[in-house]
């Protein structure tokens, strides 16, 4: 359901979920800046709600990393240069993109 993932029905059925492991939560910014905000239009974002001591969890013996959660669509122009450069002229440029 969409609102157990904290997005809207539309939001869903129209992007991708792209979720990154943060080992270290201060890269946060950085990650995004480099390898998701130049691929991606971010529909919506945000770190995963967690408990507030992981202690808490039966059998949990070590804190897992902070997760951001984004919902996306890869960039039309990223898309473009890929299919150029793979020779998939079905999502090449000039084609018709229903």
């Amino acid at each position: 359901m969409p609102e157990d993932l904290g997005c809207s029905r539309s939001v869903l059925e129209d992007s991708y979920i792209l979720q990154i492991a943060l080992l270290d939560p201060t890269a946060r910014d950085e990650v995004e800046k480099e390898f998701v905000a130049p691929y991606f239009d971010i529909r919506q974002g945000g770190t995963i709600p967690t408990v507030d001591d992981y202690r808490d969890v039966p059998l949990l013996e070590v804190k897992p990393p902070d997760v951001a959660r984004y919902f996306v669509r890869v960039k039309q122009d990223v898309l473009e240069a890929f299919a150029v450069k793979r020779h998939l002229s079905a999502l090449a440029p000039g084609r018709n993109r229903g």
